[in-house]
């Protein structure tokens, strides 16, 4: 294969998924491609209507990186609906990365307060301490009688440190 023809391959293999992409996909990818600043739902918004589809597909993209991945996840949060409730539901029971249930659990808190309460007290009993922590703080931004019953009967029961101290300070907020 002469130089010009490698070169033309490896193009059309590095660009083929953004052809097959949304119209947003590169807007999104830059916003959410940000460290220490993330997009604001301002930024996101101006993009259009369709974002939260893209945001949508480029969490369920494994050829993403899982940190953009994580991002579109919490910036789900900023678009509340039916159809990214039920996405963000799936993925705080069953996702492919620990990181992105995790964001899942805090973007349903943000998004739907107590209406997200019977997934966040699932994940406040899962086996993954971690996401038991993550559930705790969620549990603590919804602040209402029902989020701090749950917070208070796992505690009764919770046997990791961190997950104790998460639950505690969640119910300290309140």
């Amino acid at each position: 294969m002469t130089h010009t023809l490698r070169a033309a391959a490896l193009f059309l293999l590095a660009y083929a998924p953004l052809a097959s992409a949304g119209e947003l996909r590169g807007q999104v990818l830059d916003l959410l491609n940000a460290y220490e600043d993330t997009a604001t739902p301002e930024e996101l918004r101006a993009l259009g209507p369709k974002v939260d589809t893209e945001l949508m597909h480029i969490a369920d993209d494994h050829d993403v990186p899982s940190s953009r991945r994580s991002r579109a996840i919490t910036a789900l949060g900023h678009f509340p609906g039916d159809k990214v409730k039920g996405f963000l539901e799936a993925h705080a029971k069953k996702a492919d990365k620990g990181i992105l249930r995790r964001k899942a659990v805090w973007s349903l808190a943000v998004a739907y307060g107590e209406g997200a309460l019977p997934v966040l007290t699932d994940a406040l009993a899962d086996d993954d301490a971690l996401l038991r922590v993550a559930a705790a703080q969620a549990l603590g931004q919804v602040r209402s009688d029902a989020s701090a019953e749950a917070l208070r009967a796992r505690l009764a029961k919770e046997d990791q440190d961190a997950v104790r101290e998460a639950i505690t300070k969640a119910l300290e907020a309140k």
